[in-house]
């Protein structure tokens, strides 16, 4: 069965780049009573090691209130960012 991203239920930021209408990245995760979960996170190439992944997973895990995180990559995908390599407990 395929879902739409809409229909994922999963909370969104952008980051935006240039003025309010380029978006250069975007991060989804989903949040339960233990931990938060990156479900995604897409920067566009045009500005990759700008921070951009880095600011957009600080800003999730300051909506949360979740003391853990996970994050992982899909196959051939290694995260960029220092943050979601950690993918550990936070204090």
């Amino acid at each position: 069965m395929s879902r739409t991203l809409s229909q994922a239920g999963l909370s969104w930021l952008g980051a935006v780049d240039g003025g309010p209408t380029r978006l250069v990245g975007a991060l989804a995760w989903d949040e339960n009573a233990d931990e938060v979960d990156i479900d995604r996170l897409v920067v566009d190439s045009a500005v990759h090691r700008r921070g951009a992944g880095s600011a957009l997973v600080r800003a999730a895990l300051s909506h949360s209130t979740q003391p853990f995180t996970t994050a992982s990559a899909v196959p051939r995908s290694t995260p960029k960012c220092p943050a979601a390599r950690r993918a550990r407990p936070r204090r």
